[in-house]
């Protein structure tokens, strides 16, 4: 227990206060904060022997320089309050100043509040921690001694003693073995916090420099969707990048980015293994405590999102391509739309995921290589500016492209789940092993009764939400063509329902199809309608007029997202009633024979 507190004070509170102690000050003293912070990920796991030989001494020395910071600051304050006025001694000596200030020690008498808690504080904080940890380690070691000593006595012991202690050694195992696999999860939490932050620091300011953080994160979240286990030599590979990265930036930068490069230089990043899957999934909720229950629920939602990755990914491309309007987006549209309307629809999104993950990645990297603080005028392309952002190249001059990389991330992000759960299929193609995997899941258990509550309610309403979807389209904005056509499906819906239940019920398939079909068309015709070219070409072989009677007009690009917003939910609303809820909403209302 005291090992398990401890490594959540190194591994958390430590890097946090040391941190905090770079970054209020700019100093001698908060450079060595800085640099004992980026030494910390080198020191190992916090087992017997690395506490025994290097974290001791490495939390002495912090305790150490800590306490003598704040000890030089109580002399000097000491003195400058003996020779009154306050600070009167050192008005005359400018260089004197800005050599004490660099060693961390100014007067106070012209800050405010805040500014003296950040000069003092740090200090008192780091030297409470680090004593903390020093404490907490002489304890463990103190009793790993004691426990050795005492290992003969404990054999001497009766065989009575023996049996009345040992349901008690018992519960305290079973609590260190809950203990340890709640901390084995956050584990996986805190890598995958470290890889988000990796991703972080690479978008909000691409440069050359930051784009060693942009390659490791695009070849951490490759390997992890091919499933490859991360070793040592991608640790070490790894921890070279990042020194080459801390070398070539100044002490300021340093300062600014110390937790990222400890974050750079902790332990790899890992997957999540099946076998710790299937053994939160094994166990029954009764014997569980309320942590593993937690962590129950949450494996079986990841795993529900694992199995449905597909029809995110084909919900990830439909809105990458609206809310980044290009040629290059286009293939995503397509391939979306594809996808959809065909029969076996999850097993060629798979089968094609390696390709659209590589396409992304280039996408990514275009996109980053663009947010260089670099000119349109600079680069000397053959096209305009307008033509080169609809082919799908924007650079905005000398402003960061953080946003758009945080949502292509984002919606990648589900591409490499898709990779990783078609590369996973592939190794698992074991009929026995899927079945185990299948039935992992109690039926009794909660999550898959919440799950199955949830499937129903929305297997009884969702046609109400897709028939509503329907009316909102066809009755919006300005009246045109292909919104006549929607009112039109509507009203055939409607009637059709109310004159021949049977002929309703065997056509009702066969409609939403229809309904899919058409609704892509008219996406993807509103889609290619605003492309420069396309707009001028159509303009000169037919009127103006005829394009907007049908719904076809060129719409502002800062808009053009939420005009193609409400088609892209009609779709996916659509699409969901067909494939997940049409059958259980058949047997519903089955006729009886």
């Amino acid at each position: 227990m005291a090992q398990s507190f401890l490594s959540g004070l190194i591994h958390i509170l430590l890097p946090l206060v040391l941190f905090n102690g770079s970054l209020l000050q700019f100093s001698i003293v908060s450079f060595i904060y800085g640099f004992l912070l980026l030494i910390l990920p080198w020191l190992g796991t916090i087992n017997s022997k690395n506490i025994q030989t290097r974290f001791r001494s490495f939390i002495l020395v912090i305790s150490l320089i800590s306490l003598l910071a704040i000890i030089v600051q109580i002399i000097f304050q000491s003195i400058l309050l003996a020779n009154r006025p306050y600070s009167y001694m050192l008005n005359n000596y400018t260089k004197i100043t800005k050599i004490l200030r660099y060693c961390g020690l100014e007067w106070l008498d012209t800050f405010s509040d805040i500014r003296i808690l950040c000069v003092i504080f740090p200090d008192i904080v780091i030297f409470i921690v680090s004593t903390i940890c020093f404490v907490i380690i002489q304890y463990s070691l103190y009793n790993s001694r004691s426990s050795q000593s005492n290992d003969f006595q404990t054999s001497t012991i009766s065989h009575t003693t023996n049996i009345s202690s040992s349901n008690s050694s018992t519960t305290i195992i079973n609590r260190n073995n809950h203990w340890s696999r709640l901390l084995s999860e956050v584990r996986h939490i805190r890598l995958f916090i470290e890889f988000i932050i990796v991703g972080f620091t690479a978008f909000v300011k691409p440069s050359l420099i930051n784009s060693i953080y942009f390659i490791l994160f695009l070849i951490i979240a490759f390997m992890w969707s091919l499933s490859v286990e991360f070793g040592r030599k991608f640790a070490l590979i790894r921890a070279l990048l990042v020194k080459v990265q801390s070398n070539a930036t100044t002490i300021q930068s340093i300062k600014r980015r110390s937790l990222i490069n400890t974050v750079e230089r902790r332990n790899t990043f890992e997957q999540y293994s099946s076998s710790s899957q299937c053994r939160w999934s094994l166990e029954q909720s009764n014997d569980q405590t309320w942590q593993e229950q937690i962590i129950f629920i949450v494996y079986s939602i990841l795993g529900v999102l694992e199995r449905q990755s597909y029809f995110l990914s084909l919900i990830a491309m439909l809105a990458w391509s609206i809310t980044f309007h290009s040629l290059l987006t286009l293939v995503y549209l397509l391939l979306a739309c594809l996808l959809w309307i065909l029969s076996d629809s999850r097993k060629w999104c798979l089968r094609m995921s390696p390709f659209f993950t590589i396409y992304g990645g280039i996408l990514l990297i275009l996109q980053y290589i663009s947010g260089f603080r670099i000119s349109f005028n600079q680069l000397n392309f053959a096209y305009d500016r307008r033509t080169m952002e609809q082919i799908g190249i924007r650079i905005d001059d000398f402003q960061p492209a953080f946003i758009p990389l945080l949502l292509k991330s984002f919606y990648k992000m589900f591409f490499w789940l898709t990779l990783r759960q078609y590369i996973n299929e592939k190794r698992l193609a074991n009929t026995e092993v899927n079945e185990a995997r299948r039935n992992s899941i109690p039926n009794d258990s909660y999550p898959r009764r919440l799950g199955q509550w949830l499937i129903n309610l929305l297997t009884k309403y969702w046609i109400c939400v897709s028939c509503g979807m329907l009316l909102l389209v066809s009755i919006q904005n300005t009246v045109v063509i292909y919104r006549i056509i929607y009112m039109v499906f509507y009203l055939f819906f409607i009637i059709s329902f109310q004159i021949s239940f049977g002929f309703w019920r065997k056509t009702a398939a066969t409609f939403y199809l229809i309904i899919l079909i058409y609704s892509m068309l008219v996406l993807i015709g509103i889609y290619i309608y605003q492309f420069e070219k396309v707009h001028v070409f159509l303009s000169e072989k037919f009127s103006i007029q005829l394009f907007a009677s049908i719904g076809l007009e060129v719409v502002p690009s800062d808009v053009l997202a939420l005009k193609l917003l409400t088609p892209s939910t009609f779709l996916v609303v659509n699409i969901m009633q067909l494939y997940y809820f049409h059958s259980g909403w058949m047997n519903l209302i089955s006729m009886s024979r």
